[in-house]
C-alpha cells in the first residue's frame, strides 16, 4: 500500500476527512485505477454526506477493477445502508457474474431458507415423470399440487417443467417468470425455468436469452448441479460447444439426479449429440447508480 493510502485510511479513521480525501487523490495521481484509492475516497464521500459522489466513485472502482472483490462488497453495502436496494441487487447480479463463486459476494445474497419448500418432492416427483415421457402422470400430480393448496411460485414452477417438456402454454408462464426474476433478483429456480422454455423450439425459441438466464442461475445458485444441466442445454443450442462438453464432463463426475443426466447426455466418446459446434458471444457487466450526485469537494461536516 502506497504512503498516500497509509495516510489516507490513517486520517479517515481519525475523522480528518479534508486531509483524507486529499491522500486519497494524491494515490489516485500515482495510480489513476487504484480501486484502494477509490474505496477510501468514497468512505470520505459518505462521512460527509455527499452519497451520489460516494456511490459513483465504487462504480469507478469496480469498472476499472472489475476483479478487486472489496470494491464490489463496498458498493453493494453502500447502497443497501441508504435504501438504494433495487441498485444493489442489480449490482450484486453483476458482481456475481464477474465474480462466481467467490465467497464475500455470495455472502451479500439475501439469507435463502435451508429447509425444504412444502412442495419442492412434489416437484421433483413431475420432473421425473417427465424425464420418464409420463406427461399424463405429471399433469395429475399438478393437479394435486392445487388441491393441496400449494404456493404460488411452486404451481408455476411445475407448469414451466410441464410447458418446456410439452411446448403448452408456454407465453403465459414466461410473462409470470419474468415479473417473478424482477421481484426476486436472486431466486435461481425461475431462471432455470426461464432458460429452459426460451429453449424450446417456436416462436419464443431465444437461445441468447436462454443461455442469459441459465448463465445468471448457475451462478446465482452457487453452481446448483440442476442450474448446470439447464446451462449445458442452453449452451448446446447456442452453440458454445466447448463449454457445454467440459461443464456436462464436470456436472457428470457428481452424485445425485442431476450427475446421473448428465452421464446420460455423454455418450461413450465423451460426446453428445446435443453439444453441436457453433459461437457464442459473451456477456458484458456494468454497475448501477441510484443517488443523485451533488458537486462539490469533500468537506467537513
Amino acid at each position: 500500500m502506497s504512503d498516500h493510502l497509509n495516510d489516507g485510511y490513517r486520517a479517515l479513521q481519525q475523522g480528518r476527512h479534508q486531509e483524507a480525501h486529499r491522500a486519497f487523490e494524491a494515490a489516485l495521481q500515482e495510480d489513476p485505477k487504484s480501486a484502494d484509492a477509490m474505496i477510501g475516497k468514497a468512505k470520505v464521500l459518505e462521512a460527509v454526506g455527499q452519497l451520489g459522489d460516494a456511490e459513483e466513485t465504487l462504480m469507478q472502482a469496480v469498472q476499472a477493477r472489475p476483479q478487486h472483490i472489496q470494491a464490489w462488497v463496498a458498493l453493494i453495502s453502500l447502497e443497501r445502508k441508504y435504501g438504494a436496494d433495487q441498485a444493489a441487487e442489480e449490482n450484486l447480479s453483476a458482481a456475481l457474474r464477474v465474480l462466481p463463486g467467490q465467497p464475500e459476494i455470495l455472502a451479500l445474497r439475501p439469507a435463502q431458507s435451508t429447509v425444504e419448500r412444502p412442495f419442492d418432492s412434489d416437484r421433483a416427483a413431475i420432473r421425473k415423470a417427465l424425464a420418464e415421457d409420463r406427461v399424463d402422470d405429471a399433469l395429475a400430480m399438478r393437479e394435486k399440487m392445487t388441491l393441496a393448496g400449494a404456493d404460488r411460485l411452486s404451481e408455476l414452477l411445475a407448469d414451466a417443467d410441464i410447458a418446456a417438456h410439452t411446448g403448452q402454454s408456454r407465453a403465459s408462464v414466461i410473462h409470470e417468470l419474468t415479473k417473478v426474476t424482477r421481484q426476486e433478483p436472486h431466486a435461481w429456480e425461475p431462471r432455470v425455468a426461464l432458460g429452459r422454455l426460451f429453449l424450446r423450439e417456436g416462436p419464443m425459441q431465444n437461445p441468447r436469452m436462454a443461455v442469459a438466464h441459465c448463465e445468471d442461475a448457475f451462478r446465482i445458485s452457487a453452481e446448483h448441479p440442476r442450474a448446470g444441466i439447464a446451462l449445458v442445454e442452453a449452451w448446446s443450442v447456442a452453440g458454445k460447444t466447448a463449454f457445454a462438453l467440459a461443464l456436462c464432463k464436470r456436472l457428470a463426475e457428481g452424485d445425485g439426479v442431476e450427475a446421473e443426466q448428465a452421464r446420460r447426455i455423454l455418450s461413450p466418446g465423451g460426446e453428445t449429440e446435443s453439444i453441436a459446434p457453433g459461437a457464442g458471444g459473451e456477456d458484458t457487466n456494468t454497475a448501477t447508480a441510484t443517488f443523485a450526485n451533488r458537486p462539490g469537494d469533500a468537506t467537513e461536516q
